[in-house]
């Protein structure tokens, strides 16, 4: 019941205020939050004493749907990022090769043109 509210409580806060600094990774909190929000829900229908047992079962693979579906999720955003960030440095490093070279041709020439007329 506890988890409940504390859940609760801090959606309303992260989708009011937006503490992050990255608007994604808000996104990605309030998703978070909205997973641990539904399976207290469903864990509370859980606990109910005079329940069934299929019902007990059933509502059990909805929560571990829910978790496995949360880690999916949140572990498909981290690949994602990783490999874009991979890429961007690739590609920063192959921009900076380029560069080097270019400015190293450049003093070249002008060292060969200095050469040519002297002073």
């Amino acid at each position: 019941m506890i988890l409940l509210k504390l859940s609760t409580f801090s959606l309303i806060y992260i989708s009011s205020f937006r503490p992050l600094s990255n608007p994604k990774e808000n996104l990605i909190e309030i998703f978070n939050e909205s997973t641990i929000l539904i399976a207290c829900y469903v864990a509370m229908i859980l606990l109910e004493v005079g329940s069934p047992n299929e019902s007990r079962y059933f509502f059990g693979w909805v929560v571990i749907l829910f978790a496995a579906f949360n880690i999916l999720v949140n572990m498909s955003l981290l690949l994602f990022n990783t490999v874009v960030g991979a890429f961007k440095a690739i590609q920063q490093k192959i921009m900076n090769r380029k560069l080097r070279r270019k400015f190293k041709s450049n003093l070249e020439k002008r060292s060969l043109i200095a050469n040519e007329f002297p002073e």
